[in-house]
């Protein structure tokens, strides 16, 4: 993929970029490696602007005013916004959210969607609606198919796009971070991944 040596090992080429300092990795191994450097980043005290982010949510909306019906369709990536490396990560790549809300919406019955939004996705395929690039599942609709669609999607994107490659390794290491560290993990915020984790082959 590219001709610069991974900045961690300095024998393979490089994949990909920290979120922090952009220095070229090959491999999540080479990136556990690396982002210790980081720790002590995080454990230093946040900026003013990183202790009070304004975060929107995929659809436009702030978190902080969510309704209870709105919570149960909320992206469950949001929360990652919060995270300090996740956050530089959705900073460098502006796209990032929206591919990601894109996953997750493919997961989504359309009946859960308001009408009108199922309308305006049957009339011109696509819509404005929650799921934007007209991902649906063939045939009858199941939460099977419909994580099976979330899988290819996501598997389409990290082949695409750089940014989303980043986030899934990030997401490997901080998650497992948090597993071994015996810190609780919300359910929600690993639900497409639970499911997609067969299919990344180790990403």
């Amino acid at each position: 993929m590219s001709d610069t040596l991974c900045g961690v090992c300095k024998t393979d080429p490089s994949k990909y970029k920290c979120p922090h300092c952009q220095l070229p990795y090959c491999s999540v191994k080479c990136f556990k490696a690396h982002i210790l450097t980081h720790e002590s980043d995080t454990n230093s005290p946040p900026s003013p602007t990183a202790q009070n982010p304004i975060i929107v949510d995929t659809e436009g909306r702030n978190p902080n005013t969510l309704t209870a019906n709105d919570g149960d369709r909320a992206n469950p990536y949001e929360s990652l916004v919060q995270h300090p490396q996740f956050h530089t990560l959705f900073t460098k790549y502006p796209l990032l959210k929206t591919q990601l809300a894109r996953v997750h919406n493919a997961t989504k019955n359309p009946a859960d969607f308001p009408s009108e939004e199922r309308e305006d996705q049957r009339v011109n395929g696509h819509g404005h609606g929650r799921n934007q690039q007209g991902d649906r599942v063939k045939g009858q609709w199941t939460q099977e198919k419909a994580n099976e669609l979330a899988a290819e999607i996501l598997v389409s994107l990290m082949d695409q796009d750089e940014g989303v490659r980043e986030f899934m390794a990030l997401r490997k290491i901080v998650f497992e971070a948090v597993e071994r560290s015996g810190d609780a993990v919300v359910e929600q915020d690993l639900d497409v991944d639970v499911h997609v984790d067969a299919n990344l082959n180790g990403i």
